[in-house]
């Protein structure tokens, strides 16, 4: 069960970096450097404006398969972060690439979620079971996670990004997320030009709270209704990263 409990004071928010979170810095920051000749960040001054005694969430975009890590690299320097990914990436046979970085990066840095390989793709699958470790790592830590899932293959071409567009549809995990440790969502657009990578910390998001949320599943017309609600924010997270992106990475979210 998810505790309703989720107190994360300034004294935890600030606490010193954890041996692993330096860890996972130094890994996300070497593995980048073949690939990138800079990385800008702009939008500090949002993570100074977080509340420090909520939860923090930071929902990036999949544009490229390497967002997160761009991401990672910044947080893991202020925060002790915790990066979700693919359960494939738990088994060399299924993802031998990301088996390898969990492994490099430190397996204590990571919360895996379920996918499936179909049809030689990789799919994502909702289970609210797999987001209790992540209620529990958000009271001493934030969150990093992808806000949809990617199953474009076009996204792997980091330095070209030919192509590449926000889906037409947001993952919900993160929203659940938020719903369930009463988070505040910070979006992270990452735009890549060439050898050029730019992070944005967007305005945090502090959604309204989704009544009788525990009888999704269990409530047939409940459940119908918290899916709307969870879509419509999930609606809103993606058009904040819209906002970020240049226009022609925006798709239908170019409002």
């Amino acid at each position: 069960m998810f505790s309703e409990s989720y107190p994360q004071s300034p004294t935890e928010i600030k606490k010193p970096l954890e041996t692993r979170t330096k860890r996972l810095a130094v890994v996300c920051k070497a593995s980048l450097k073949p690939i990138f000749s800079e990385i800008k960040v702009f939008g500090y001054q949002n993570l100074d404006k977080l509340p420090k005694d909520r939860p923090i969430i930071f929902a990036t975009t999949h544009l490229s398969n390497t967002d997160v890590t761009i991401a990672a690299s910044e947080l893991a320097t202020k925060y002790n972060i915790k990066i979700v990914q693919a359960s494939t990436h738990d088994y060399p046979m299924q993802s031998p690439s990301g088996y390898i970085s969990k492994i490099v990066g430190g397996n204590e840095n990571f919360i895996s979620i379920r996918t499936k390989k179909v049809d030689g793709k990789e799919k994502g699958f909702f289970r609210p079971e797999d987001y209790e470790p992540m209620v529990e790592h958000l009271r001493g830590g934030p969150i990093l996670m992808a806000a949809y899932y990617n199953s474009d293959k076009k996204y792997v071409d980091d330095v070209l990004q030919s192509g590449v567009v926000l889906p037409e549809k947001g993952g919900v995990g993160a929203i659940w997320l938020a719903q369930k440790s009463k988070a505040i969502i910070v979006p992270t657009a990452i735009d890549i030009n060439k050898k050029l990578a730019v992070v944005n910390f967007g305005e945090a998001l502090d959604l309204e709270k989704i009544d009788e949320i525990d009888l999704f599943k269990n409530d047939l017309e409940k459940t119908r209704m918290i899916s709307e609600k969870l879509r419509e924010q999930s609606d809103l997270l993606m058009s904040s990263l819209a906002k970020m992106l240049p226009v022609e990475k925006r798709g239908r979210w170019n409002n």
